[in-house]
């Protein structure tokens, strides 16, 4: 058993993995290795309580004396010396401690707005709302857990109309909405609405909320868009404890939350059974007007209440505590089966199966919650799991990552590197050292030399000094790489000479100190004046190049000077697509694996992938395997603006199993792609 600091971004152990919910990950929480735990730079555990607090308390008002001051949560409180105040709470042994923001608003202020907020609200809108719906939120990633949820529902037999809301056309594509157009949904804007309902934010959690008040439905369903129905659920708007009560929540696996703090609320806690989960809901907007409305008061102020609680799930629970009508709850604890919640009815047996953990999806996306697979699994033993896979093989079929060229693998982990405009970034391990080289900036940019820890964060970065005159105007798309037992660093030399611009294939060697020792221009006599993208490598102590893709050139180098010495006439069948250089090759086995980029034009607009395929080691180095269609796509829903979308494979590291995969990310981030061995291997055919 490994040992392992106190951590408090640690969470539960999942087989041989912890989830791990650091900021530093992209898209938090993660799966890691207990390893990493062990040897993780930012390991951070949660601090003693100080007396006195460091920080201020949410609830501390003014002083009402030398040592005390009034509290909003128990009248009167003394940081530092409680003995001497009697009747004081003292702040380090209270349970209601909550540190201040220094420069955020405090529990009291925001309890004092929330209850403005009430007291401004008008009567419910009599004229405003009309009849029973059901309303989902999603798209981007999210969209072929949605597509499924919309299917079940008409596969069941709902009659009711469906609402979908989204935040823009970038999530919610006209293509992607006339796939949802069949079955009778009506897609909503969430932008639009907003100008007319004025919101401070409005994300994916928010947006729930959002959705909920500002449908037409007087009566709403509001389902996840990862969760669907397993039977007809129109009835429950017609159950007679709903009708008493206005509106169904149902349990989370928890039946109590620690994350909530109700003392941030200024909310006393009910202590009922229970913890609320809000993959569904139904909402009655006439009997719940104000706890509805308060509940998007706190949604709207998430970056004080997201502190103190789970995301939206806890702003309806605390509201309508706050507000005090009731609410029905079958169950006090929700049942759990692998990778879903699985939600009964009042009759006790399933209704709803809320997948969270392991969603229906084409790709890595940016989920709230960590998935179970890195690809979505048939779960056999879940309701409706074969009718769900075909309804996703229709969707796949008609506007999934195949229609773009290929169905892009899953990566196991992304992580996004803390590099601010840093991109093209280059890896490789240097005496159980992460080095990382990357491009500084867009235009005159300098090539960044980090050290990474094991959560892939730099510990520190330096910019190298690589002068040269044929690199005078910008060092670009650094590729690190060895040779004769020393680091070397590929780079793009950008040179203007006036009129023209040039750019060169350059080469630099770096000293045990990561210091610029010598750079040089490797002559080779078919060069032409825009080269870039040779990938180096080594073998049996001779230094070569892959010079392009399709054909396979090889070049190899001695004295600065280059010569074709390779090349193989099959060509990687990628109709449409130009194939260019990307990371250095690695060596395993007898071949060698070289992943690359492709540039294809879809829809008027260039798209930048990485694929994969695999050479002999050895001279002649014929292409021996290679994947059909493309292992890593950049999100289509997040497409800069211009005409180019990018993901541009820079560096590649096989370890413990997994291929890692340094790539520049819309030319504007660095991150690292972490892929099954196994899962490439898959991929590869002969050539």
């Amino acid at each position: 058993m490994i040992p392992l600091p106190p951590c408090r971004w640690r969470g539960e152990r999942r087989q041989d993995r912890y989830v791990c919910e650091s900021v530093k990950f992209l898209d938090p929480p993660n799966l890691v290795r207990a390893e990493d735990c062990a040897g993780c730079f930012f390991v951070d555990h949660a601090p003693p309580l100080p007396l006195p607090p460091a920080l201020p308390c949410v609830h501390l008002g003014a002083a009402a004396s030398a040592d005390a001051f009034s509290c909003a949560e128990h009248g009167l409180c003394a940081p530092a010396r409680c003995d001497d105040v009697p009747g004081a709470r003292c702040c380090a042994r209270c349970p209601d401690y909550l540190a201040r923001d220094p420069f955020g608003p405090s529990s009291g202020e925001m309890r004092q707005r929330a209850d403005e907020h009430l007291a401004a609200l008008e009567n419910y809108p009599t004229t405003r709302y009309r009849g029973r719906g059901i309303v989902l939120a999603g798209g981007g990633p999210y969209f072929p857990s949605l597509y499924v949820t919309v299917r079940a529902l008409r596969h069941l037999g709902s009659q009711l109309p469906i609402q979908v809301w989204h935040l823009g056309a970038q999530e919610l594509p006209a293509r992607w909405q006339a796939l949802l157009a069949p079955y009778g949904v009506e897609c909503v804007d969430a932008q639009t609405v907003r100008q007319r309902h004025p919101a401070r934010r409005l994300g994916g959690w928010e947006l729930k909320v959002f959705a909920t008040l500002h449908s037409p439905f007087e009566e709403a369903l509001f389902l996840d868009a990862d969760c669907y129905p397993c039977r007809p659920p129109d009835f429950l708007f017609d159950l007679e404890d709903y009708r008493a009560a206005g509106a169904i929540f149902w349990s989370d696996v928890a039946t109590t939350d620690l994350r909530l703090r109700w003392a941030a609320f200024g909310v006393a806690s009910p202590r009922r059974p229970g913890s609320i989960e809000s993959g569904q809901y139904v909402v009655n907007k006439r009997l719940c007007w104000r706890p509805l409305n308060l509940a998007w008061f706190y949604n709207d102020h998430s970056d004080y209440y997201y502190q103190y609680g789970y995301g939206d799930k806890h702003t309806f629970e605390v509201a309508w505590a706050r507000c005090g009508p009731p609410f029905v709850l079958w169950q006090p604890q929700a049942s759990w089966a692998e990778v879903a919640y699985l939600h009964p009815g009042p009759d006790g047996l399933p209704l709803f199966v809320h997948r969270c953990a392991d969603k229906f999806r084409w790709m890595a996306g940016p989920f709230s919650t960590p998935q179970a697979y890195s690809g979505p699994a048939f779960c056999p033993h879940l309701p409706l799991e074969r009718e769900c896979w075909g309804w996703l093989a229709d969707l796949t079929t008609a506007a999934g990552p195949g229609s773009r060229g290929g169905n892009a693998l899953v990566p196991e982990k992304v992580v996004r590197i803390g590099l601010p405009g840093h991109f093209n970034c280059s890896l490789v391990q240097h005496e159980g050292l992460l080095l990382l080289a990357s491009r500084d900036r867009e235009t005159g940019a300098g090539v960044a030399l980090s050290e990474l820890g094991p959560d892939y964060q730099p510990r520190w970065t330096r910019r190298l000094s690589i002068v040269h005159p044929r690199a005078s105007a910008a060092c670009e798309d650094p590729r690190l790489f060895f040779f004769g037992g020393q680091l070397h660093c590929a780079f793009i030399g950008v040179e203007h000479d006036g009129r023209d611009w040039h750019v060169h294939q350059m080469v630099c060697r770096l000293g045990d100190d990561g210091e610029v020792e010598e750079v040089w221009l490797p002559e080779y006599a078919a060069r032409t004046v825009q080269e870039k993208n040779w990938q180096f490598f080594e073998h049996e102590g001779e230094l070569y190049s892959v010079y392009t893709v399709s054909p396979h050139v090889v070049l190899r180098h001695r004295g600065g000077k280059a010569e074709k010495v390779a090349h193989t006439a099959a060509r990687l069948a990628w109709p449409g697509c130009h194939l260019r250089g990307g990371a250095p090759p690695v060596r395993v086995g007898d071949e060698r694996y070289h992943f690359f980029h492709c540039v294809k034009e879809r829809d008027g607009q260039k798209e930048y992938s990485t694929g994969v395929y695999t050479f002999a080691a050895r001279p002649p180095f014929e292409m021996c395997r290679a994947a059909e269609t493309p292992i890593l796509l950049p999100d289509e829903h997040d497409r800069p603006p211009g005409l180019v979308s990018v993901v541009f494979p820079c560096g590649a590291l096989l370890r413990d199993g997994q291929w890692i995969i340094s790539y520049g990310y819309q030319d504007r981030e660095c991150r690292i792609a972490v892929f099954a061995a196994e899962e490439i291997e898959k991929r590869l055919r002969p050539v």
